[in-house]
């Protein structure tokens, strides 16, 4: 008693086009890096999602939309250079709280 046995079952797969290999190679193209900003972050001002698109504004402690970046006191708009901080909130330079003496001075 003979068996049938299929011919694709008997032959080896060809082989994938040359293409497969350019697109799906591990060495076509270098793994994208990690960004900084991802949708987790939020806005130290509005407490909104801040999305990597958007550009956040990163200070130390902190990440703002580009439009929350202004004075907590007049709103005048900030940038990294003018801005002034204490306590997690942004001044501009007229608006910076005066910083206290460890030992008040009692009269």
């Amino acid at each position: 008693m003979m068996l049938f046995v299929p011919f694709f079952l008997l032959s080896p797969p060809p082989p994938p086009p040359l293409f497969f290999f350019f697109f799906f190679s591990s060495t076509s193209r270098p793994p994208r890096p990690v960004q900084n900003s991802t949708m987790s972050d939020v806005c130290g001002r509005c407490n909104g999602k801040i999305f990597a698109a958007e550009k956040p504004v990163q200070t130390p402690g902190n990440k703002f939309h580009e439009a929350c970046f202004k004075c907590c006191e007049c709103g005048t708009k900030l940038t990294l250079k003018t801005y002034n901080s204490d306590k997690g909130e942004v001044y501009c330079a007229s608006h910076q709280p005066q910083k206290r003496s460890a030992n008040p001075v009692t009269l």
